[in-house]
């Protein structure tokens, strides 16, 4: 037990420097994402997902871009469920996401909310332009990034 004990230190101590760190990329990605966050906090969407595109283009590689990436299929994924159990079901493919910000079809979605879906309605047209979205089923859909 001691000798599986030592060896697991001597492993650790030897991988310990190889293990990845953060780098000036995705430091300087994540500095900006915070500046994106405090903007959202303080009403300013526009505002917000300009910093989120800009660390996109800068910093395309690093885990901060999947973490906005991820935020905005949640926020899309969550708004897709509202408008589901509003209307009975999800927006066809061909009318895509836009049925989230703006009632493409009144015969066919009675119950859409005035205000639409998307929190941030006023970026949400910029944010669809990077998934993809199609109708698999009554009761499901596949959204995916382009």
């Amino acid at each position: 037990m001691k000798k599986r004990c030592a060896f697991i230190l001597v492993l650790f101590t030897i991988t310990l420097p190889l293990a990845p760190g953060c780098t000036s990329e995705e430091k300087n990605a994540q500095a900006l994402y915070k500046e994106g966050i405090e903007l959202r906090k303080k009403g300013k969407p526009k505002e917000a997902f300009d910093v989120f595109k800009e660390v996109i283009n800068k910093f395309p590689s690093t885990e901060t871009t999947a973490k906005i990436y991820d935020m905005w299929k949640e926020e899309i994924s969550m708004s897709l469920k509202l408008f589901e159990l509003d209307n009975g079901t999800y927006p066809t493919t061909e009318d895509g996401l836009t049925p989230l910000v703006q009632n493409v079809s009144p015969s066919r979605y009675k119950n859409w909310r005035g205000r639409g879906y998307m929190q941030y309605p006023q970026t949400a047209i910029e944010i669809f332009k990077y998934f993809s979205y199609r109708k698999t089923g009554d009761n499901d859909f596949q959204l995916t990034l382009k």
